[in-house]
């Protein structure tokens, strides 16, 4: 594979908000290979200010883009901006290991029909994120399959089933469950669906217990969110996928409290009840109408 061919196939897209030192630290790097390799990146940018806009000042070929909050909005625009067959996330705070282009086209030409390659994501510590590897087909449970901060899609498919849902994702309504989203639909529209190891990305930051308690609660609130959008369209294969991530979630919280684990039953606990409360809301309470993905 020679120099030219990556760039003329891939782009890699950021949304960042003011996070201009993590976006120093990890997506700086990033972006200089992927300069170097003539790949083009577009830096989406949601900040209150133009510090992180500065640091980009050393790359002119970067292609800078401003949005509203959030983060489905952000990544609508750099789908809109996107001139390449394949489109790869990343979020402002993961590096990638050696190879990830090579990994992501090899993946695409192996299955033609593939709409999105998936990459196994790892905390710092090690803790792995993400499961569930092979190839998916049909509409099936997405929850686990693949998080929108280690995935490339092909650009063609996630545009004609119109992007992201601006109403899920980290600065919306329902907070996530845009990356789980848009793989359950992508699936029902007949892609294929690749989750593999080969592509891997390590998630920098910690949080507190308390942070940790919160950020699963929002994981429900979008899995609940998203299961309620896709009930409400009569497709009952959603309603049992929920089902089940409730389920698996449960069993989680009753093996901790026979092991004595109680942090990772807090942890079901509120992923549970963000989920109920997201299916409820969204079927019942104030959700706005979803945004249709428009050129910026």
């Amino acid at each position: 594979m020679n120099s030219s061919e990556p760039a003329a196939q891939l782009a890699v897209a950021i949304v960042t908000r003011d996070r201009p030192e993590a976006f120093s630290r990890y997506a700086l790097p990033l972006i200089e290979t992927a300069q170097r390799s003539q790949i083009p990146v577009i830096v989406v940018d949601q900040s209150r200010d133009d510090r992180t806009e500065k640091l980009l000042e050393p790359f002119p070929a970067v292609r800078y883009l401003r949005s509203d909050t959030g983060l489905s909005r952000g990544r609508n625009a750099a789908l809109a901006a996107a001139d390449t067959p394949y489109l790869v996330l990343t979020d402002d705070d993961v590096t990638y290991e050696d190879g990830w282009v090579e990994v992501v086209l090899r993946a695409f030409e192996a299955e033609p029909e593939a709409a999105a390659i998936c990459g196994r994501v790892t905390s710092q510590d090690g803790e792995w994120y993400s499961g569930r590897r092979g190839i998916r087909r049909g509409a099936s449970r997405t929850f686990g399959l693949g998080t929108g901060c280690s995935t490339a899609f092909r650009v063609d498919a996630l545009r004609r089933i119109g992007g992201f849902d601006e109403q899920l994702g980290s600065g919306s309504q329902f907070r996530s469950a845009e990356d789980t989203d848009v793989l359950y639909r992508l699936l029902r529209a007949g892609w294929t669906v690749v989750s593999t190891d080969e592509l891997s990305v390590v998630h920098h930051g910690a949080l507190s217990r308390s942070g940790e308690w919160r950020r699963h609660h929002a994981y429900g609130i979008g899995a609940g969110a998203q299961t309620a959008k896709h009930v409400g369209q009569g497709d009952w294969a959603a309603g049992r996928a929920g089902v089940q991530e409730l389920g698996t979630h449960v069993a989680t919280a009753a093996r901790a409290i026979r092991r004595g684990r109680f942090h990772v039953l807090l942890l079901q606990l509120a992923f549970a009840s963000g989920l109920v409360r997201g299916f409820l809301t969204y079927r019942y309470g104030g959700r706005r109408s979803p945004s249709a993905l428009s050129p910026r």
